[in-house]
């Protein structure tokens, strides 16, 4: 499969090929998280300026990101629960919500550094541009002013150290 897919652009090969290969909990887990994005943070546009604001709405929906996510990192349900988890720090830390052009950002930056934080063997941050549909400068920095917003906590929580 060619990881230079912009995300935009998954066809339902994709998709069938996604199926095959994440696990059932895992699939389960997103189809919560993506419900949980959509209904507890979103928020009209407009208000506080956000770094990780796009300039239009994503063409893909965030399941469907997330999935792309999970399925070109290779996440384990540890790594995606503790993208899940800065998520809600960065949510936290903030005091805002997130909106239709701040969700996949945030999603892509959150999944990234759980995977890098969790990994033997990270990827380079090209391939994290490639798979997450940013430039690898873009990505560097979103990176930074994510990790600068939550304190640079990367640790899991208790309650994910004890699975």
């Amino acid at each position: 499969m060619d990881q230079s897919v912009h995300p935009s652009s998954l066809s339902m090969r994709w998709r069938v090929d996604v199926c095959k290969e994440i696990p059932e909990d895992l699939w389960k887990a997103c189809d919560r998280a993506s419900a949980f994005f959509k209904s507890k943070y979103i928020v009209s546009s407009g208000g506080v300026a956000d770094k990780f604001e796009s300039l239009k709405v994503p063409d893909i929906d965030v399941r469907d990101y997330i999935l792309r996510l999970i399925f070109y990192l290779g996440m384990s349900e540890s790594q995606f629960l503790l993208a899940i988890e800065y998520i809600d720090r960065y949510m936290l830390a903030r005091r805002v919500g997130l909106t239709e052009k701040t969700m996949h950002r945030l999603a892509g930056i959150a999944m990234v550094l759980a995977h890098k934080f969790d990994s033997d063997f990270p990827f380079s941050d090209s391939h994290y541009a490639r798979v997450t549909g940013m430039h690898r400068e873009e990505l560097m920095m979103l990176q930074m002013e994510f990790l600068l917003i939550i304190g640079y906590r990367l640790m899991y929580p208790q309650v994910l150290r004890r699975i």
